[in-house]
């Protein structure tokens, strides 16, 4: 069964400006399909915590809804959260912290920049 990816931003704009090919090519290269809501066109009230289960790893970007202890509980599956931007203090809080789920952001890559 291949690992899941849910892309978690309600803005086309976004989806556009942090997934392309690479990215694409690079998921399927370690074995995750990716689903991507918002890649046809923004999203309006999305229901996050319903769509996250099944999920191994949430990408979130600005924008994305907090990643809470709460959030997580109801994504039994969820081990990662990404943040594709600088800190992830905008989509976990420090519940998020009391789980088993990793949280990592692009800060290193965006610091290089």
């Amino acid at each position: 069964m291949a690992k899941k990816i849910l892309f978690m931003t309600a803005s086309q704009r976004l989806t556009k400006m942090f997934w392309n090919e690479v990215c694409e090519k690079k998921a399927a290269e370690y074995g995750f399909e990716v689903d991507i809501p918002a890649a046809d066109g923004d999203l309006t009230n999305p229901d996050w915590p319903k769509m996250a289960v099944g999920y191994d790893v949430i990408v979130t970007t600005w924008g994305s809804p907090v990643c809470t202890e709460a959030f997580l509980t109801g994504a039994p599956t969820v081990k990662v959260v990404g943040h594709c931007a600088g800190s992830a203090a905008a989509v976990v809080d420090e519940t998020t912290y009391n789980t088993d789920v990793k949280i990592t952001t692009s800060n290193p890559v965006m610091a290089e920049a």
